[in-house]
């Protein structure tokens, strides 16, 4: 495994799901400073290139949903 180069498409939060799950507020990578672009389409959760990843073995992102703030 290593961090994804480029942009990343999770196809499985798509529009729909995003307006079942109260909206996405934020998106950060845990353990890293970085803002990430993002932005929701029909397709999916079209995230933004992760420049410097904290770990070359794996990437994790924290998905802030507004509904369970």
């Amino acid at each position: 495994m290593q961090a994804p180069k480029g942009k990343t498409l999770i196809r499985s939060l798509n529009a729909s799901t995003h307006a079942e799950l109260g909206g996405i507020e934020t998106i950060s990578i845990l353990g890293s400073e970085q803002e990430l672009d993002w932005s929701m389409t029909e397709e999916g959760l079209q995230i933004g290139t992760i420049d410097h990843p904290p770990f070359e073995s794996a990437v994790v992102l924290k998905i802030g949903l507004s509904r369970l703030r």
